[in-house]
């Protein structure tokens, strides 16, 4: 008996993949063709964008810094100190320090901002402390970029200035600061000053409660020990304001060199009333008593 064809519509189609082992020689070529696609997309993704070339007409929003060239050329010495709180000296001796750190490149898409107006953004936020936008328009440089100048400048000031030029007063250097209280206030065998501060702050979202101080602010305590020049000889700052300047002391490092005696050389002395007297650092009567010498 003959076989009889089915009409077209209900004939069995036959494909490739029909079988055993059809499904997975099925999804086999259903990979190779994605594959296949994918490959073709960025080939003609690549030839369109080879092409065609897009324009960029704004890279960043036009800005002036016309305020601080003004300042750079034209202020007197007077002007200048009253914005910055320092002197044109004292500025170009601090750009000539910390251009190794701030120097940047020029890249294609825009110049790098001068070591300059880095170092003047820095001093003017920190001797006014105006807001990021009204720095912004000062200095023509955008809010985003005045946040992060902001903290690398002082970012190099700690990793660079600070090792150099504060530190506890050692040999000729300690000679000379003992002499000089002596000859200024009379007091012998005095190495230095340490008394605490507090530096209003914003009230925190976190512990708000521990940053208020015995006068209902919100503060951070620092800690400084200066010389007969008043300079700066070590600083602890960040503690919130409601600690006690006395724990602040019995948690920093000069508490524990003067525990340890090696604050001061032990053989800086001098006699008083037959005794032989250590250098001292002069304090408060609420800080812990330290014999900073042997």
């Amino acid at each position: 008996m003959a076989a009889t064809l089915l009409p077209f519509p209900f004939r069995r189609r036959v494909t490739p993949f029909s079988g055993e082992n059809s499904a997975e020689t099925l999804n086999r070529f259903r990979r190779k063709r994605r594959r296949k696609i994918f490959k073709w997309s960025i080939l003609l993704m690549a030839i369109i964008m080879s092409q065609c070339t897009i324009e960029r007409t704004i890279w960043q929003l036009p800005r002036t810094g016309a305020w601080f060239q003004l300042a750079l050329n034209e202020f007197s010495d007077q002007e200048w100190y009253e914005n910055f709180r320092l002197s044109r000296a004292t500025f170009r001796f601090l750009v000539e320090e910390l251009k190794p750190e701030l120097t940047l490149q020029d890249t294609k898409m825009r110049k790098a901002v001068e070591v300059e107006k880095k170092v003047a953004l820095f001093l003017y936020f920190i001797a006014s402390t105006a807001s990021y936008r009204t720095l912004s328009n000062l200095f023509g440089l955008s809010r985003g970029f005045v946040c992060i100048c902001i903290r690398k400048v002082a970012a190099a000031v700690l990793r660079k200035l600070e090792p150099k030029y504060m530190s506890i007063a050692k040999g000729d250097e300690l000679t000379r600061v003992i002499a000089n209280y002596k000859e200024k206030w009379g007091f012998p065998m005095c190495a230095g000053a340490i008394d605490g501060t507090h530096i209003p702050i914003s009230t925190p979202q976190q512990n708000h409660a521990s940053y208020i101080n015995r006068k209902s602010y919100h503060s951070i305590v620092m800690q400084a020990l200066v010389d007969s020049s008043y300079l700066f000889r070590d600083i602890v700052v960040g503690w919130p304001g409601s600690v006690h300047d006395a724990r602040v002391f019995s948690n920093s490092q000069l508490y524990a060199l003067g525990c340890s005696g090696r604050l001061f050389p032990p053989d800086v002395k001098e006699e008083i009333f037959g005794a032989g007297n250590s250098s001292c650092c002069l304090g408060r009567s609420s800080l812990p008593h330290v014999k900073l010498a042997t």
